[in-house]
């Protein structure tokens, strides 16, 4: 490779970094040596984000000593990711006031104050040691420095709940660090993320915050205390918030699991000309206790110009409400709203009843329109809910991409998407219990079946595949060997499994590999999908490329 400080010049920088983005610490630290282009995306990479989540970590702490007083690294920081919660759990700040030190000193000395430090007393040594408070004071007013020196800063992520009583007292002593966020990024800031009780709203988003390019906001909502007045604190807070951004926002996402009657905030939201992308998840009762008649008025103020959707219900409280069949949910006035120009959709319907099939295709009756090309149904079904949700798809609508979860796969799902879905190129299913099935699948185990966990040399229980499961397995592998969808174009396939402990043993992937192939001879990629039993949310792919095989 030429050793210049350029990048080729058939690829962009651009490209080159989102590469980056992939590699694990031990090959990026290898670009260091390469020419002076691959030094400065390398750093780029290693210190893009600045990630507060566990702020007492030494690892965290040792990141920060880096990046302080340094230009050099500072000016590579991009994004900020900041637990308000994992402050409080600095020692020794109980007493402390945060918003009395804030009015007095500012952010320059929201903390600590270096100018007024105690006068040595050389009879008395140990007078002169910090104290706890001391200690946490200053190194919370160095974080504070360094998150009000980051020149670039463009994506924020705020996150935290409140604590356990007794445990992190000092819940708030985290938002001037979020005020400096905000001094810093004022005219850099383009994407902000707020996971964070209703309760804090009105110290996170202070009255005339405003960012000059703010092109997405997102918001995880939970309610702490039951008293809350949860729509007064959104009326106040977010819809000023989103007024002020309402001619660069592009995006925007509003979850919450709660049971919160939204159709005033969503009243008094304004119209947004921007906004390419809307994700709204809520909680979800019954008709009479759920009203999304405020979600229907904005969804149809925005549908011409909306081109990806992502609309999640959950349902709560089932046992407790007399339809618990949820016979009017297809009546609900925000599945009633025509999008011409919508590409992409996610659409669920989690904790609803079982049998929901019929229910979810006429949800969807609506959302078909011709531009639609991805589909993404995050919620378990079983393989008939499958051929009834796609049983009534316009001709017109072309889907290219899907992804669906399903609680087994069969062959017989691909029997359906093939016939139901002639357009698809990729296909994404999670199979829940990670199980892969014949058509008739053995009902129950045998006497002799020993399918108990086996354990680990720790004494962990590690699950293994029963003979009743690898059973399953031949025959799905035998039922798949008997199909043949040469007319299906689908390019590539992943199939997400569990964990590498309870999914298909080494012997068997071969033979599923091969049986998968044969059946789909178009299929250029497939994938298979694991969970990490080490680290939680984090996946191992095995990817093979059948047309080199």
């Amino acid at each position: 490779m030429n050793r210049s400080s350029r990048t080729p010049p058939v690829i962009s920088y651009d490209v080159w970094a989102n590469i980056a983005n992939f590699l694990p610490s031990k090959a990026l630290r290898g670009l260091y040596s390469v020419n002076q282009a691959f030094f400065n995306l390398s750093m780029d990479e290693r210190y893009r984000h600045l990630d507060l989540s566990t702020p007492e970590d030494a690892s965290t702490r040792i990141f920060l000593h880096r990046l302080r007083g340094d230009q050099f690294r500072i000016r590579r920081v991009r994004q900020l990711t900041l637990s308000i919660r994992g402050f409080g759990f600095f020692p020794g700040l109980d007493a402390f006031d945060w918003k009395d030190s804030l009015s007095k000193n500012g952010l320059d000395a929201a903390y600590y104050n270096p100018s007024q430090k105690q006068k040595k007393k050389p009879l008395k040594k140990k007078a002169n040691k910090l104290t706890e408070a001391e200690t946490s004071l200053i190194m919370l007013q160095e974080t504070l420095n360094v998150i009000r020196s980051i020149p670039d800063l463009q994506r924020c992520i705020i996150q935290g709940s409140f604590p356990a009583p007794g445990h992190g007292s000092s819940y708030g002593i985290a938002f001037p660090l979020v005020l400096a966020a905000w001094s810093a990024s004022k005219n850099t800031m383009r994407s902000l993320e707020l996971e964070v009780p209703v309760e804090v709203l009105s110290d996170i988003l202070p009255a005339g915050l405003a960012f000059d390019g703010l092109e997405h906001f997102g918001i995880n909502l939970n309610i702490t205390y039951r008293s809350t007045d949860a729509m007064e604190m959104l009326l106040s807070t977010m819809v000023p918030f989103i007024s002020h951004h309402q001619s660069t926002i592009r995006s925007f996402a509003l979850r919450t699991c709660e049971h919160l009657h939204l159709t005033p905030f969503f009243e008094s939201l304004p119209s947004i000309p921007l906004l390419r992308d809307l994700e709204v998840e809520q909680g979800y009762v019954s008709t009479l206790q759920t009203n999304t008649t405020g979600l229907h008025d904005f969804l149809t103020k925005h549908a011409e110009q909306l081109k990806y959707l992502t609309l999640l219900f959950h349902g709560l409280g089932l046992h407790l409400v007399r339809d618990k069949l949820m016979e009017d949910w297809p009546q609900q006035p925000c599945l009633h709203v025509s999008y011409p120009s919508l590409k992409k959709l996610a659409f669920g319907l989690h904790n609803f009843p079982e049998g929901f099939g019929e229910k979810i295709q006429k949800s969807l009756d609506d959302f078909w329109t011709p531009e639609l090309r991805h589909l993404k149904l995050p919620m378990t079904l079983e393989a008939d809910q499958v051929d009834v949700i796609f049983s009534k798809v316009p001709q017109d609508v072309e889907l290219l991409s899907l992804s669906l979860t399903v609680e087994s796969l069969n062959p017989g799902l691909f029997d359906t998407l093939s016939t139901r879905l002639p357009h698809l190129v990729d296909l994404d299913i999670n199979v829940a219990s990670g199980k892969l099935t014949g058509l008739e699948e053995t009902q129950g185990h045998s006497s002799n079946d020993d399918d108990s966990d086996s354990e680990s040399e720790e004494g962990i229980p590690i699950p293994r595949t029963s003979p009743t499961e690898i059973e399953s397995q031949r025959q799905f592998v035998a039922d798949m060997k008997a199909r043949n969808y040469a007319q299906w174009p689908l390019r590539h396939l992943t199939l997400s499994l569990a964990t590498l402990r309870t999914a298909i043993p080494d012997e068997s992937l071969a033979t599923t590999k091969s049986a998968i192939a044969l059946a789909l001879p178009r299929l250029q990629i497939l994938q298979f999908r694991y969970e990490s039993d080490e680290l939680k949310d984090h996946f191992i792919n095995l990817k093979f490329n059948l047309q080199e095989d």
